[in-house]
């Protein structure tokens, strides 16, 4: 894990703050993350009658297989992470 090697802050996006990054190609990638399909990179958002094209997929979806490493690594007890309590086997 290469903790601290980006900067992370955790706000309210709204889909302005979305469209005019898009517009700005402030965006480089997207993805999704949940329990059914782990982590699902995102090419393209429709609002307002509008497609966002997002190039992850372009630039190849780094970040998401990243993402996707590190979590599979911790749900496999192959990472640390601090909210993680290992079980032992009986």
């Amino acid at each position: 894990s290469a903790q601290g090697e980006f900067k992370v802050s955790e706000r309210h996006l709204t889909m302005a703050d979305l469209v005019t990054a898009v517009k700005e190609n402030r965006v480089q990638e997207m993805f999704g993350a949940g329990t059914a399909c782990v982590v699902c990179p995102v090419s393209k958002v429709f609002y307002k009658n509008e497609n966002l094209y997002i190039p992850t997929m372009e630039n190849g979806p780094k970040m998401a297989k990243r993402f996707l490493q590190e979590l599979t690594d911790i749900q496999y007890g192959r990472g640390d992470s601090d909210w993680t309590v290992l079980v032992p086997s009986s």
